[in-house]
């Protein structure tokens, strides 16, 4: 959303010169609703908290959206019940 976003909230600085520049991609109808979700004062507290804490985070995120394996990384798991899953899915 950032992409559609900040090209117009840039150039246009009064919200309705915002509203009325949609993206060509863009319902006017459904811009004109983004739009006042981006400037709702709950909306704009809440994300520049969130970019106050992506700026203190010494990690970067690498997982992208992938699940990781069931037990991957976890101490509980043995290899005895690895290789008894393994078993059950040869056997499958």
């Amino acid at each position: 959303m950032y992409g559609l976003r900040d090209p117009i909230f840039t150039k246009y600085k009064d919200l309705n010169e915002r509203i009325n520049h949609p993206p060509p991609q863009i319902s006017p109808s459904i811009w004109m609703e983004m739009v006042q979700k981006w400037t709702d004062p709950n909306w704009v507290e809440m994300s520049d908290k969130n970019e106050e804490n992506r700026e203190k985070s010494e990690l970067a995120a690498t997982g992208g959206s992938a699940p990781l394996p069931v037990g991957q990384g976890n101490d509980e798991f043995d290899d005895e019940s690895d290789e008894e899953t393994a078993d059950e899915t040869a056997a499958a």
